[in-house]
């Protein structure tokens, strides 16, 4: 979770910086940075749970339990997925204002 989180960090102020070197939020470097930031908010919300149950499970069986009682809870968080599908919308739209933002500058 910590590597995720440092990469989403690491991404977003990529962005940041990219929009404040070109002066065009709508380039299309920031939308690829701002969709691979939404598809890892979405990574971590399927896989980091599943994954830790899978180990968690894995260490019960070790120690004689059973390796379904790791699969007890929720396996995904919801807040993230959230996040991710929202995030994924926005770089979808600034792919459109990318798409407007050229057109606009081909007629001048």
């Amino acid at each position: 979770m910590t590597c995720l989180a440092l990469t989403i960090a690491l991404s977003v102020r990529r962005l940041f910086f990219n929009i404040e070197k070109e002066g065009r939020p709508f380039d299309l470097e920031c939308n690829h940075t701002l969709r691979r930031v939404g598809h890892l908010f979405l990574i971590g919300g399927a896989a980091v749970r599943l994954l830790g149950a899978v180990i968690t499970g894995m260490i019960l069986s070790g120690f004689g339990g059973s390796f379904t009682d790791a699969f007890a809870g929720q396996l995904f968080e919801p807040s993230m997925l959230f996040a991710g599908l929202i995030i994924c919308l926005i770089a979808s739209i600034f792919r459109y204002g990318y798409i407007l933002q050229k057109q606009d500058d081909e007629l001048l």
